[in-house]
């Protein structure tokens, strides 16, 4: 789902730069958002399943906390990296997104044959 989603949004850059329709760029992240969604719920679902019912609460509690923790730190960094005008920058998290997904995927490749 990551791999489709990083797929997604590389061609918004080019798109806006052929036709500079932010309604073609806005469908290109609208449908981003909706494969990260249902990642989320597929995640959320998985995590409620594997962990014991007595231990859910702390579970989630973790999850959710190390989340609220590195937002702050990925906002600092990210206005560090990112020119915040350029268009490239859809173009540049789809292939990161692409990059992580493989790596992940090839890893549990060589984990299950273990």
């Amino acid at each position: 789902m990551v791999f489709i989603s990083g797929l997604v949004l590389i061609p918004s850059s080019k798109i806006f730069l052929f036709s500079n329709s932010a309604i073609l760029v806005s469908i290109c992240i609208a449908a981003f958002n909706l494969l990260l969604s249902i990642y989320n719920i597929q995640f959320m679902t998985f995590i409620q399943m594997m962990t014991d019912r007595n231990h859910i609460g702390r579970v989630f509690g973790i999850i959710f906390s190390i989340a609220i923790i590195f937002m702050p730190l990925g906002t600092f960094c990210f206005q560090a990296i990112l020119d915040l005008k350029s268009i490239y920058n859809y173009l540049l998290f789809g292939k990161l997104l692409i990059i992580t997904a493989s790596i992940a995927i090839i890893m549990n490749i060589f984990i299950s044959n273990d």
